[in-house]
């Protein structure tokens, strides 16, 4: 290929506008059974960890989870809190009714995203 060509084919490359963009890597971390007390510095260290690792966007699976006490509200609470700040959105989704309580009497249900849109595709 001559030097004539190479600018053809340059030129032709840059008549169109293409942006890559990196792809967006998201982490789902499905939790089961209770969180609380006993259980909560697990998620806090599994949170930590993939917030460290360079995803964008992480959605706790809420759909499994039985249970879950003031401890581990709090819990997830701050761990979205860091995690944001670091640039990592994190979604809960999925929350059974009971769980999506225990984040409404802290408080913190429509900060945590669990309106009651949540709580509808939670039943279904």
């Amino acid at each position: 290929m001559d030097q004539r060509e190479t600018t053809r084919h340059r030129a032709r490359r840059e008549r169109g506008r293409f942006q890559h963009v990196a792809p967006v890597r998201i982490h789902r971390l499905a939790l089961s059974g209770e969180l609380g007390y006993d259980s909560a510095p697990a998620l806090e260290a599994a949170i930590d960890d993939l917030c460290a690792a360079g995803i964008d966007r992480l959605v706790l699976d809420l759909s499994a989870l039985e249970a879950i006490d003031r401890t581990g509200v709090d819990v997830i609470a701050m761990r979205r809190r860091l995690c944001g700040r670091r640039g990592v959105a994190v979604e809960l989704a999925g929350a059974r009714p009971a769980v999506a309580s225990a984040f409404a009497a802290a408080g913190i249900g429509g900060e945590a995203g669990l309106g009651e849109d949540s709580l509808a595709r939670s039943v279904r």
